[in-house]
């Protein structure tokens, strides 16, 4: 993102790209990356009324989960990087 900005580019789509693809191309992901956010916090701090949504599983499954889904966020990084000038939203 800094590297756009500094290139003079945009990193959020223009009224144009979103014609072109449509709203909900753009909308929808948000919307997931928003709902993960939220479950990972959630689960994180656990309430109880979290309990209502637990399923049989060990908890040491939940934690190969949470990590691994944590772990996405560097190997997204890592694929904007390499990408480079390439890499569009």
């Amino acid at each position: 993102m800094v590297q756009v900005r500094h290139s003079g580019g945009r990193f959020t789509p223009d009224r144009q790209g979103i014609d072109r693809q449509g709203r909900a191309t753009f909308v929808v992901p948000l919307c997931r990356l928003l709902a993960l956010v939220t479950e990972l916090i959630v689960y994180a701090l656990t309430p109880a009324w979290t309990r209502a949504l637990d399923w049989p599983i060990p908890d040491a499954a939940r934690w190969v989960g949470l990590t691994f889904s944590l772990a996405r966020v560097p190997l997204a990084r890592w694929a904007w990087v390499t990408l480079g000038r390439h890499w569009s939203a």
